[in-house]
C-alpha cells in the first residue's frame, strides 16, 4: 500500500523506532545508519516512493523506493527499508522486497533492476535478504569509480 501525506506521522514515527532498534543492535554502525530525513521522507511521500508493509492488518515498517543513479548502476533503489522491532525476524523484508520486485516487473517487464545497499556488518539485514529474491554484490569506492571512468570513455 501506498503512503498517502496523511500517513507522514506514523511513517516518521516507525522510521525513528526502528532505527533506534538497529542503532542499539548495531551499535558500531550508529554512525553509518543514517535514517530518512524528514524533508526527504515528505517529498518521497509526495512522490509515491514509500510503500507501508502491513503483517495482519498493522504497520509492520514501510519501504522507499525511487528511481536512481549510483555510480554506473541505474534503476529503482531501495532507499531505506524498516521493519518495527516487534515484527522483526518474520521475513517480512525479504517478502516485501520480493512483492516490490514483481510490481516493477509487471511495470518495467524484464529491464527492471531493483538496488539497495547494505553495509558490511549489518547481519540482519544480509540474512533478511539472502531470503529473497535479490542477489547482492559488495563495491568498493574504486569499483564505483572505475564504472564511472570507463562509461566516461565509452560516452
Amino acid at each position: 500500500m501506498t503512503a498517502t501525506r496523511r500517513d507522514y506521522p506514523v511513517c516518521l514515527t516507525t522510521i525513528n523506532r526502528a532505527y533506534r532498534a538497529s542503532w542499539r543492535a548495531l551499535p558500531q554502525l550508529r554512525h553509518l545508519l543514517l535514517a530518512t530525513n524528514k524533508r526527504e521522507l515528505r517529498k518521497d511521500i509526495a512522490q509515491g516512493n514509500v510503500s507501508l508493509i502491513v503483517s495482519q492488518g498493522q504497520l509492520a515498517g514501510l519501504i522507499i523506493c525511487a528511481l536512481r543513479r549510483v555510480g554506473f548502476i541505474e534503476g529503482i533503489q531501495i532507499l531505506d527499508e524498516v521493519i518495527l522491532p516487534e515484527y522483526r525476524g518474520r521475513g517480512l523484508a525479504a517478502r516485501a522486497q520480493q512483492i516490490l520486485l514483481r510490481q516493477l516487473d509487471q511495470r518495467y517487464g524484464d529491464s527492471a533492476l531493483l538496488t539497495g545497499t547494505i553495509l558490511p556488518g549489518n547481519t540482519p539485514s544480509l540474512r533478511a535478504q539472502r531470503r529473497c529474491v535479490l542477489k547482492y554484490q559488495f563495491f568498493t569506492p574504486d569499483d564505483l569509480s572505475a564504472g564511472q571512468q570507463v562509461m566516461a570513455a565509452d560516452g
